[in-house]
């Protein structure tokens, strides 16, 4: 019996201390616990993941003078249930949703086919509250004629079930009625709900946020995210309205005077640009091409020509080959004069030819005349690394920052890279007035308005309110020199239909052969970059004609005459106040 007993004493010892140890480690393990979440909660980063988020609402879209462009609104689906009308007054049926809202019902019959099915049917995509209210005012009425079935309930009354309504779950974009005034580069939202073209798409783009967040995870495999982190995207999310830099009144005047001119120069598109000159802010981007997202079809659909277009810029980009000459100091003096050999210039089997058969320029002249010998002849002075290196502090290697999808700036193949580098001549030439690489509009443009703010380059920007850079890419000095070429161009030179009394105003003319898979064509694409000063301030306008008729495909006759009726538009309609008793300068 004593045996028993310390048995049973030694079994129980051993159970209370097995069960001592298992509370002791449960213990021991919950402290560990609570410490490893205080300390997941810090953050530590020491690993890292990609997330996508998606806001649920893109901004609305503001002009700078307040006038809503683009803002997002609930809309339902109709829908009919087969048991619940008579089908045969279905006709009426659609005539009266036709006339309480205005549009017409597309595929009628494949609606009553899936209605004879006994399928309940969509009969149209997008109703606001408001029309839903005026549909259900109606209800007695079309009970009345019998389209909606009766039933009788339990209790012995009669009733009807009516239409049937369903929350739209996408998103739904809204325009204003005047919006095809700002398209293109507004783009639209497709009947699918995804944005298309222009500034909508960068803005889907933008708030389909991705980036890195660095992590650790607590005991239940919860993510726990920097501080930092979440609250720079709360401020991106939080964001309700976007204003732009477009001045909606403007841009409505501009394309009135590009409407007016399409008789004139039958062109294929005409492309026009207005920017604040001192803050790169675009006041007004529009083409003759548009389109309306209301009434849109595959063959009304356009793209945005300011940036999607890339062209030899052709004599616009000659004051950009003087002030690589200034740079390198090989040109100190305008008034430095170039034999031209009566406008032909010879450099191996290629000739270089000019419209007039002058002997001898000036800088000066050379520019306001368009010289393609002289330029050519001014180039061959600096070698083809100066060339790059000074177009590289330029930013012409670099493709644009604006809002819009589309970023390619500048076509400057690796092959004439590689030919400039080897100092071929002749590529150095042609390339000084603006052949052999293509460019779009917005970007050339961006140059220019370093010229008219003082030398100093200014990333151009379709946001009110967005983040500016600024370098000083011309010395004060060459870029005074570079105006007083600009002023020459309009005083006496190949502009001087853009004289105005009352403002002053600079700029270049091109007219560039086009080249098609490789080879010139009979045909021109004509443009005038340039800035117009009033008493305080100056905007940067650029104008490109492309492919107008033989009859104005010179840039005097068909690019230049816009850019003088934008002027006039601003100083008429108060943007540029006028400077009195002007003087040359």
């Amino acid at each position: 019996m004593k045996i028993k007993f310390k048995k049973n004493i030694k079994i129980k010892f051993i159970r209370i201390y097995f069960l001592f140890l298992f509370f002791f480690i449960l213990s021991i393990y919950s402290i560990y616990s609570i410490y490893s979440i205080n300390k997941n909660n810090q953050f530590d980063g020491y690993k890292k993941t990609n997330i996508t988020l998606i806001k649920k609402n893109i901004p609305e879209i503001y002009t700078n003078d307040n006038f809503l462009l683009a803002t997002n609104l609930e809309t339902y689906k109709l829908y009919l249930n087969p048991k619940h009308i008579n089908l045969e007054l279905i006709n009426v049926y659609f005539n009266i949703i036709e006339n309480i809202l205005n549009k017409k019902i597309i595929n009628k019959k494949e609606i009553v086919n899936n209605l004879k099915r006994n399928k309940r049917t969509l009969i149209i995509k997008n109703i606001f509250k408001d029309e839903i209210k005026k549909i259900k005012l109606q209800n007695k009425l079309l009970s009345k004629i019998g389209f909606y079935k009766k039933f009788r309930n339990r209790n012995g009354i009669l009733y009807n079930y009516g239409a049937e309504f369903f929350k739209n779950k996408k998103r739904n974009r809204f325009y204003n009625s005047n919006i095809q005034n700002f398209e293109p580069f507004i783009g639209y939202y497709n009947y699918d709900n995804i944005a298309t073209n222009g500034f909508e798409k960068y803005l889907a783009e933008k708030f389909k946020y991705k980036n890195i967040y660095f992590y650790k995870k607590d005991r239940y495999g919860n993510i726990l995210y920097n501080d930092k982190n979440i609250n720079s995207i709360n401020k991106l999310y939080k964001q309700n309205s976007i204003k732009l830099s477009i001045n909606y009144k403007l841009q409505l005047l501009v394309n009135k005077i590009l409407d007016k001119h399409f008789i004139k120069n039958e062109a294929e598109n005409i492309v026009v640009s207005i920017i604040e000159s001192n803050t790169g802010k675009i006041k007004v981007l529009t083409q003759l091409k548009r389109y309306n997202p209301f009434n849109f079809n595959k063959n009304s659909y356009y793209s945005n020509d300011y940036i999607k277009y890339l062209y030899e810029p052709g004599s616009t980009f000659k004051p950009i080959t003087l002030s690589i000459a200034l740079d390198n100091n090989i040109i100190t003096d305008l008034n430095q004069t170039f034999e031209l050999n009566h406008g032909k210039l010879r450099i191996g089997k290629k000739i270089i030819t000019d419209e007039h058969e002058s002997n001898i320029m000036t800088v000066k002249e050379i520019i306001s005349n368009s010289s393609n010998v002289g330029i050519a002849k001014i180039a061959l002075l600096f070698n083809n690394n100066e060339f790059v290196k000074t177009l590289l502090k330029y930013n012409f290697f670099k493709n644009d920052d604006i809002e819009l999808p589309f970023k390619k700036s500048f076509i400057f193949s690796n092959e004439l890279k590689h030919k400039l580098k080897l100092n071929k001549k002749i590529y150095r030439a042609v390339s000084a007035f603006g052949y052999s690489f293509q460019t779009n509009l917005l970007h050339l443009t961006s140059l220019y308005n370093a010229i008219a703010n003082n030398g100093i380059f200014v990333n151009l920007s379709l946001i009110n309110d967005s983040n500016k850079t600024y370098n000083r890419i011309f010395s004060i000095k060459n870029n005074n020199l570079i105006e007083e070429t600009l002023k020459e161009v309009v005083e006496n030179g190949t502009a001087i239909a853009t004289k105005n009394n009352f403002l002053n105003i600079y700029g270049k003319t091109g007219t560039a052969q086009r080249n098609v898979n490789g080879k010139y064509i009979h045909s021109y694409n004509s443009s005038f970059i340039g800035f117009v000063e009033g008493k305080n301030k100056r905007y940067t306008i650029s104008v490109l004609v492309i492919k107008p008729n033989w009859i104005t495909h010179f840039a005097s006759l068909s690019a230049v005459p816009i850019f003088k009726d934008i002027s006039n538009l601003l100083l008429k309609n108060n943007y540029l106040t006028p400077i009195l008793n002007k003087e040359k300068k």
